[in-house]
């Protein structure tokens, strides 16, 4: 590869050989995107295709262009690759089916792109979401108690919803947000499920 403009946090299958390469590809309308190559035979590469967010292929005229790659990580037993773009803002994470990211139709169309995301999650503006990193089989509590929470106060609102499509777009056990849950007055809550019990036991006898 020639021309490149930029590199960041490559991922590289050992199993397969498939490597997903970011890069700065001049013809591209962001600093980064995801080149994907099988390098099973390094010295004799085989070009896959590009991915990348709708709005950043050569020839979109989608303005603002969305934010560049951070870095994949793939999961090939679980048929999944999770990507992060956006270092500090901006912020898009993304859950895309394996099989139909190498497989599926390769033209980066706007439709195209969109074709191997199953789950796909939008950050405010001042977030980014840098490393898309999954925790397999492991069940959060707080997590969990977090977004019952947050349904209750927003009533459905759009981060509660855009939380639990991106979960239940994916396998179960697969990448979730974990976020901390806080008092009113900042003091961060207590974690797990006996240590939270325990907190709202001491409030009530305070009262």
């Amino acid at each position: 590869m020639n021309g490149l403009k930029d590199t960041h946090k490559s991922w590289w299958e050992c199993e397969t050989g498939i490597a997903y390469l970011v890069g700065g590809d001049p013809a591209w309308r962001t600093p980064r995107m995801t080149k994907i190559y099988d390098l099973s035979d390094p010295a004799h590469p085989v070009f896959i295709r590009d991915f990348g967010l709708p709005g950043q292929q050569p020839g979109s005229t989608m303005n603002p262009v969305p934010t560049e790659v951070h870095g994949p990580i793939s999961i090939p037993k679980a048929n999944r690759v999770y990507f992060g773009y956006g270092t500090g803002r901006y912020g898009v994470v993304q859950i895309v089916d394996r099989k139909k990211l190498l497989e599926g139709p390769k033209e980066p169309t706007d439709a195209n792109l969109r074709y191997p995301v199953v789950g796909q999650l939008d950050l405010p503006i001042d977030v980014g979401a840098h490393t898309a990193f999954p925790v397999l089989h492991m069940m959060l509590p707080e997590y969990r108690q977090a977004e019952l929470a947050a349904g209750r106060h927003q009533h459905g609102g759009g981060h509660a919803r855009s939380r639990r499509r991106l979960r239940a777009a994916d396998q179960p056990g697969d990448a979730r947000l974990h976020r901390h849950r806080r008092r009113d007055d900042g003091e961060r809550m207590p974690r797990g499920a006996a240590a939270r019990a325990r907190h709202r036991r001491d409030v009530r006898e305070a009262r």
